[in-house]
């Protein structure tokens, strides 16, 4: 996501703006064909769009990029929009809304327009009926409700996760565990101040509905997004600020069952002692690391721009 302003939650009213809706950002791309030691130009490959959500779809072999069109009010985005590359990024499909009534559509009325991500959709790997579906979560309104929406035909059609309204919360990502559960991980340590932490909620049929939402006391949070990947071996890992306060000290942790993050099978490695924000986890081809694109200050920020003026990539062994 590029934006024309400096700093989180600073950004001024577009003058053709509606009273709710923020100024135009657009969806930008930097590619690295060395495991992110080295990084092409930035290009813009949409714009007025937030909160590019990439999948690999590996069956098909093309990348599925969804993300929510501005402007973006109070309960919903203008439209959720998707495009194709069959050539790594070097090309895109045109924009095309997953939104309207048609059969396939995701229904205006109750599921279109949420501000997918931030981060990644996923594919399911697990053997049976629902392996190779693309799965994405979005959340309407700040802090109004999640909601999982799939496709089971590499994006050409969509549907709405049933039984998965997960109120209250805000931005999230999804995750697929090694024994075939998908898990929604949450942002919500604003609904549950005596806990700080992050929320989740766990479906054992391929993601088609979700709930109920429970809290991970180990994950602790102030108020922004985090990350959750399934890594090398299907070990899950999760990184957001450690902190209950502050944007701020980095971790990185390690499950071997995605569920439990502290003691045994678990690990924990400090990213940054200092400003971190959002963040976004990845494989990286060596198979043996785990990349994280995370935002921070510097010396190089102008004043009052936050903690996330700065964008650092960064790979760790699996083992943490």
């Amino acid at each position: 996501e590029c934006r024309t302003f400096v700093g989180d939650g600073c950004e001024p009213l577009h003058p053709n703006a509606t009273t709710h809706s923020k100024n135009p950002r657009d969806i930008c791309q930097k590619s690295s064909t060395d495991s992110g030691q080295t990084w092409s130009p930035l290009k813009v490959i949409a714009t007025n769009g937030a909160q590019g959500s990439p999948v690999w779809d590996a069956v098909r072999k093309r990348m599925v990029l969804q993300y929510a069109e501005l402007p973006c009010g109070k309960t919903a985005c203008a439209d959720t929009k998707q495009m194709f590359s069959t050539d790594n990024g070097q090309s895109w499909t045109e924009p095309e809304s997953i939104c309207g009534n048609a059969p396939g559509k995701l229904p205006r009325s109750t599921a279109c327009g949420g501000a997918v991500g931030p981060g990644v959709g996923i594919q399911l790997k697990t053997a049976g009926p629902a392996q190779g579906r693309l799965l994405w979560i979005g959340h309407f309104g700040a802090y109004g409700h999640d909601t999982v929406w799939y496709s089971d035909d590499g994006g050409a059609t969509h549907h709405v996760a049933t039984g998965n309204r997960l109120e209250h919360m805000d931005e999230a990502q999804l995750v697929e565990l090694s024994n075939g559960d998908v898990v929604a991980n949450m942002r919500s340590s604003h609904y549950n101040r005596t806990c700080d932490c992050r929320a989740v909620a766990r479906r054992t049929d391929g993601g088609s509905s979700f709930g109920p939402i429970e809290w991970a006391a180990d994950l602790t949070s102030p108020v922004c997004a985090g990350t959750v990947l399934r890594g090398p071996g299907g070990t899950t890992y999760f990184a957001n600020p450690s902190s209950k306060t502050a944007r701020m000290d980095g971790v990185i942790r390690r499950s071997n069952d995605g569920l439990a993050w502290s003691g045994q099978g678990t690990a924990h490695k400090t990213v940054f002692a200092g400003a971190y924000a959002y963040s976004c986890l990845t494989n990286v081809p060596s198979g043996d690391r785990v990349g994280l694109l995370w935002e921070t200050d510097g010396p190089q920020c102008k004043a009052g721009s936050g903690q996330s003026c700065r964008t650092v990539f960064s790979t760790f062994d699996a083992a943490l």
